[in-house]
């Protein structure tokens, strides 16, 4: 199997993770993607702020997310701008 595992046969195989002190709009943007995963494979998706070790969605900024990219001017995304990068095992968003 290539890819980055989010579900199997309708289980989890992923988290979805924002940070502790995620903006409004970061767990809006968190529940709404729990919620298309779970139309589209019939997973439902764990929502936390804990580190995962398995293979993990990041949602927003956090400590970890900015580990994976490194150096990123994030205002160059603007008010409505998107940022999708895979690492290993790790989707940040």
């Amino acid at each position: 199997m290539n890819g980055i595992p989010i579900s199997e046969q309708g289980k989890a195989r992923a988290a979805i993770r924002v940070r502790k002190n995620a903006s409004e709009t970061e767990r809006y943007a968190a529940e709404r993607l729990q919620f298309y995963i779970r139309q589209v494979s019939g997973a439902k998706l764990d929502v936390t702020h804990h580190i995962s070790h398995g293979t993990t969605l990041h949602v927003g900024r956090s400590g970890e997310a900015d580990k994976l990219i490194g150096s990123f001017n994030w205002e160059h995304l603007g008010d409505d701008g998107v940022l999708i990068r895979t690492f290993g095992q790790n989707i940040v968003i």
